[in-house]
């Protein structure tokens, strides 16, 4: 089995996902140490290209650093199918097992003004920042994240469409994390 650089359990129990170098192993999560025995069902990561900033416009240069995926924070919703990941200055990510869905989605760096509090030059691209924190509801139905330079955004999936609901300013200097209550 591969090194895991990281690995997250569902708050039901039920699910196990281990993050490795090659990306997302799924594996039953109430099995204890069996669970981490046999093949299991996997998702690759994504080419880099997946961190280019959404909304930036595709005229401005932007260029993946060649760094593996640094992952800082990993979380899984109670049914297994959806994952949120924080990667260390490179991007908040959105990976689903859903068939009418994109495996991987960028949530974060986010170029477009009115997801972005700080400004900046439209003309440069706007990268991840410090402190990136994302949480998954454990319907996996809603999603909060957001990073040092930013507000706690939350968004929800429906029809397999993400749909801005809200963005909340931090309560303190900065925001460092988000969660969702059992009722989601």
């Amino acid at each position: 089995m591969p090194r895991a650089l990281g690995a997250c359990r569902s708050r039901n129990g039920e699910h196990l996902v281990l993050a490795t170098r090659d990306g997302l192993e799924f594996r039953e999560g109430t099995r204890g140490s069996a669970a981490l025995q046999g093949d299991a069902p996997t998702l690759a990561f994504p080419s880099k290209e997946i961190l280019r900033p959404l909304g930036l416009d595709p005229s401005i240069e932007w260029e993946a650093d060649d760094e593996p995926f640094e992952l800082e924070q990993m979380q899984v919703s109670d049914d297994g199918m959806r994952v949120v990941l924080s990667c260390y200055r490179q991007g908040i990510l959105l990976a689903s097992r859903h068939e009418n869905e994109p495996d991987w989605r960028l949530l974060w760096p986010d170029q477009r003004d009115e997801y972005c509090g700080w400004g900046g030059d439209p003309d440069e691209p706007r990268y991840a920042g410090d402190m990136t924190h994302v949480a998954i509801s454990r319907d996996g139905n809603r999603l909060a994240f957001g990073c040092q330079d930013s507000s706690h955004l939350l968004w929800s999936i429906e029809d397999g469409q993400l749909v801005p609901h809200a963005q909340i300013g931090p309560a303190s200097e900065y925001p460092h994390f988000a969660c969702f209550d059992d009722e989601g």
